[in-house]
Protein backbone atom coordinates (compact mmCIF):
# COMPACT_ATOMS: atom_id res chain seq x y z
CA UNK A 1 0.00 0.00 0.00
CA UNK A 2 2.69 2.49 0.67
CA UNK A 3 4.41 2.41 -2.72
CA UNK A 4 0.74 2.99 -3.99
CA UNK A 5 0.51 6.22 -2.15
CA UNK A 6 3.90 7.36 -3.37
CA UNK A 7 2.30 7.06 -7.12
CA UNK A 8 -1.31 8.37 -7.08
CA UNK A 9 -0.46 11.96 -7.35
CA UNK A 10 0.78 10.84 -10.68
CA UNK A 11 -2.67 9.29 -12.01
CA UNK A 12 -3.78 12.04 -13.68
CA UNK A 13 -0.68 13.47 -14.85
CA UNK A 14 0.75 10.81 -16.61
CA UNK A 15 -2.61 8.74 -18.00
CA UNK A 16 -4.19 10.17 -20.87
CA UNK A 17 -6.51 6.99 -20.89
CA UNK A 18 -7.77 8.66 -17.28
CA UNK A 19 -8.73 12.06 -19.11
CA UNK A 20 -11.48 10.78 -21.05
CA UNK A 21 -9.84 12.13 -23.93
CA UNK A 22 -10.25 9.67 -26.78
CA UNK A 23 -7.81 10.62 -29.27
CA UNK A 24 -4.88 10.09 -26.78
CA UNK A 25 -5.86 7.20 -24.71
CA UNK A 26 -3.07 4.88 -24.22
CA UNK A 27 -3.40 1.48 -23.78
CA UNK A 28 -2.77 -0.48 -20.26
CA UNK A 29 -0.62 -3.14 -21.12
CA UNK A 30 0.48 -4.73 -17.83
CA UNK A 31 -0.60 -7.71 -15.95
CA UNK A 32 -1.78 -6.15 -12.89
CA UNK A 33 -0.78 -2.83 -12.81
CA UNK A 34 -2.11 -0.80 -10.51
CA UNK A 35 1.44 -1.56 -10.04
CA UNK A 36 3.61 0.03 -13.52
CA UNK A 37 0.62 0.91 -15.68
CA UNK A 38 -2.97 -0.61 -15.04
CA UNK A 39 -4.12 -4.09 -16.05
CA UNK A 40 -5.47 -4.91 -19.22
CA UNK A 41 -8.58 -3.89 -19.95
CA UNK A 42 -10.33 -2.88 -22.99
CA UNK A 43 -8.27 -2.21 -25.52
CA UNK A 44 -7.64 1.95 -26.50
CA UNK A 45 -6.56 3.75 -29.42
CA UNK A 46 -3.06 4.11 -29.81
CA UNK A 47 -0.99 7.06 -28.11
CA UNK A 48 0.42 9.70 -30.27
CA UNK A 49 2.88 8.68 -32.48
CA UNK A 50 6.40 10.27 -31.35
CA UNK A 51 6.77 11.82 -34.84
CA UNK A 52 3.21 13.15 -35.03
CA UNK A 53 4.01 16.73 -33.75
CA UNK A 54 0.47 18.34 -33.87
CA UNK A 55 -1.27 15.37 -31.86
CA UNK A 56 1.47 15.41 -29.20
CA UNK A 57 1.27 18.99 -29.03
CA UNK A 58 -2.77 18.72 -28.15
CA UNK A 59 -2.18 16.37 -26.08
CA UNK A 60 0.99 17.57 -23.90
CA UNK A 61 -1.87 20.80 -24.12
CA UNK A 62 -4.64 18.80 -22.66
CA UNK A 63 -2.36 17.21 -19.80
CA UNK A 64 -1.23 20.41 -18.83
CA UNK A 65 -4.82 21.51 -18.33
CA UNK A 66 -5.28 18.67 -16.18
CA UNK A 67 -2.42 18.55 -14.43
CA UNK A 68 -3.11 22.70 -13.49
CA UNK A 69 -6.60 21.67 -12.23
CA UNK A 70 -4.97 19.13 -10.09
CA UNK A 71 -2.19 21.22 -8.58
CA UNK A 72 -4.95 23.90 -7.84
CA UNK A 73 -6.33 21.75 -5.58
CA UNK A 74 -2.70 20.98 -3.65
CA UNK A 75 -1.66 24.61 -3.89
CA UNK A 76 0.79 24.20 -6.71
CA UNK A 77 1.85 27.38 -8.20
CA UNK A 78 2.01 27.72 -12.10
CA UNK A 79 5.63 27.65 -12.19
CA UNK A 80 5.88 24.27 -10.25
CA UNK A 81 2.85 23.17 -12.73
CA UNK A 82 5.03 23.72 -15.81
CA UNK A 83 8.35 22.11 -14.16
CA UNK A 84 6.15 18.92 -13.78
CA UNK A 85 4.60 18.77 -17.48
CA UNK A 86 8.58 19.51 -18.66
CA UNK A 87 9.26 16.53 -16.71
CA UNK A 88 6.51 14.56 -18.46
CA UNK A 89 7.45 15.50 -21.76
CA UNK A 90 10.65 14.14 -21.22
CA UNK A 91 9.81 10.96 -21.15
CA UNK A 92 6.86 10.86 -23.24
CA UNK A 93 9.20 9.26 -26.39
CA UNK A 94 10.20 6.62 -24.57
CA UNK A 95 6.87 5.97 -22.66
CA UNK A 96 4.86 6.00 -26.39
CA UNK A 97 7.47 3.82 -27.78
CA UNK A 98 7.34 0.77 -24.72
CA UNK A 99 3.58 0.88 -24.80
CA UNK A 100 3.08 0.73 -28.93
CA UNK A 101 6.09 -1.93 -28.10
CA UNK A 102 3.42 -3.81 -25.21
CA UNK A 103 1.23 -3.88 -27.37
CA UNK A 104 2.42 -5.80 -29.98
CA UNK A 105 3.97 -8.26 -27.90
CA UNK A 106 0.84 -9.14 -26.17
CA UNK A 107 -0.91 -9.23 -30.11
CA UNK A 108 1.82 -11.88 -30.47
CA UNK A 109 0.87 -13.70 -27.70
CA UNK A 110 -2.54 -13.98 -28.61
CA UNK A 111 -1.92 -14.99 -31.75
CA UNK A 112 0.76 -18.34 -30.39
CA UNK A 113 -1.85 -18.42 -28.04
CA UNK A 114 -3.99 -19.10 -31.43
CA UNK A 115 -1.79 -21.33 -32.89
CA UNK A 116 -1.94 -24.86 -32.11
CA UNK A 117 1.85 -25.55 -33.52
CA UNK A 118 3.59 -22.91 -31.56
CA UNK A 119 6.61 -23.76 -29.94
CA UNK A 120 7.25 -23.10 -26.58
CA UNK A 121 10.30 -21.61 -26.91
CA UNK A 122 8.59 -18.79 -28.69
CA UNK A 123 5.99 -18.23 -26.24
CA UNK A 124 8.52 -18.22 -23.43
CA UNK A 125 10.88 -16.04 -25.49
CA UNK A 126 7.80 -13.49 -26.01
CA UNK A 127 6.76 -13.45 -22.43
CA UNK A 128 10.33 -12.68 -21.71
CA UNK A 129 10.00 -9.75 -24.24
CA UNK A 130 6.87 -8.87 -22.77
CA UNK A 131 7.83 -8.54 -18.67
CA UNK A 132 10.97 -7.30 -19.85
CA UNK A 133 8.89 -4.50 -21.68
CA UNK A 134 6.58 -4.58 -18.01
CA UNK A 135 10.27 -3.43 -16.11
CA UNK A 136 11.16 -0.82 -18.34
CA UNK A 137 8.17 1.03 -18.00
CA UNK A 138 8.01 0.62 -14.25
CA UNK A 139 11.61 2.09 -14.32
CA UNK A 140 10.43 4.47 -16.80
CA UNK A 141 7.45 5.50 -13.87
CA UNK A 142 9.89 5.71 -11.21
CA UNK A 143 11.96 8.20 -12.20
CA UNK A 144 9.17 10.31 -12.96
CA UNK A 145 8.25 10.10 -9.42
CA UNK A 146 11.54 10.95 -7.84
CA UNK A 147 11.79 13.74 -10.41
CA UNK A 148 8.34 15.21 -9.44
CA UNK A 149 8.55 15.07 -5.65
CA UNK A 150 11.60 16.84 -5.51
CA UNK A 151 9.60 19.78 -6.30
CA UNK A 152 6.42 19.33 -4.24
CA UNK A 153 6.12 19.75 -0.35
CA UNK A 154 5.39 16.79 1.56
CA UNK A 155 1.98 18.82 2.07
CA UNK A 156 1.56 19.49 -1.52
CA UNK A 157 1.76 15.87 -2.27
CA UNK A 158 -0.51 14.96 0.43
CA UNK A 159 -3.25 16.92 -0.55
CA UNK A 160 -2.52 15.48 -4.64
CA UNK A 161 -2.90 11.72 -3.00
CA UNK A 162 -5.82 13.11 -1.02
CA UNK A 163 -7.55 14.41 -4.42
CA UNK A 164 -6.35 11.54 -6.52
CA UNK A 165 -8.28 9.00 -4.04
CA UNK A 166 -11.61 11.23 -3.43
CA UNK A 167 -12.28 11.27 -7.32
CA UNK A 168 -11.33 7.88 -8.14
CA UNK A 169 -14.38 6.65 -5.40
CA UNK A 170 -16.14 8.98 -6.72
CA UNK A 171 -15.54 7.33 -9.79
CA UNK A 172 -15.99 3.73 -8.69
CA UNK A 173 -19.51 4.81 -7.03
CA UNK A 174 -20.43 6.35 -10.48
CA UNK A 175 -19.16 3.32 -12.39
CA UNK A 176 -21.23 0.61 -10.29
CA UNK A 177 -24.25 2.68 -10.24
CA UNK A 178 -24.56 4.22 -13.85
CA UNK A 179 -21.84 2.75 -15.91
CA UNK A 180 -18.89 4.66 -17.53
CA UNK A 181 -18.54 8.50 -17.27
CA UNK A 182 -20.45 10.10 -20.02
CA UNK A 183 -17.40 11.03 -22.73
CA UNK A 184 -15.48 8.20 -21.89
CA UNK A 185 -13.76 6.28 -24.51
CA UNK A 186 -13.16 2.57 -24.42
CA UNK A 187 -9.92 3.19 -21.93
CA UNK A 188 -12.19 4.89 -19.28
CA UNK A 189 -12.06 7.83 -17.89
CA UNK A 190 -11.36 9.78 -14.49
CA UNK A 191 -11.96 6.97 -11.55
CA UNK A 192 -13.22 4.30 -13.92
CA UNK A 193 -11.84 0.49 -12.22
CA UNK A 194 -8.09 -0.27 -12.85
CA UNK A 195 -9.20 -2.61 -15.58
CA UNK A 196 -10.62 -0.03 -17.53
CA UNK A 197 -8.19 2.59 -17.73
CA UNK A 198 -4.96 4.18 -16.50
CA UNK A 199 -1.81 4.17 -14.27
CA UNK A 200 -2.56 3.89 -10.90
CA UNK A 201 1.06 3.18 -8.67
CA UNK A 202 1.76 0.51 -7.39
CA UNK A 203 -0.75 -2.17 -5.50
CA UNK A 204 1.87 -3.15 -2.84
Amino acid sequence: MKRLFLGMFLVMLTAPSLFAFDEFMVPEEDPGIFIALGPQGPMNPPPPAVDDEGRLERFHKFRLMRLSEIAEEAGIDDKTVLKISEILKKYDKQRFELFNEGKRLRTELKRLMDDKNAKKEDINRTIDSFLSNREKIQNLKTEEIKEIRRLLTPEQQAKMILFMIDRFEKGMKHFKNHGPMKGMGPGGGPGVPPNMGGWFGDEE
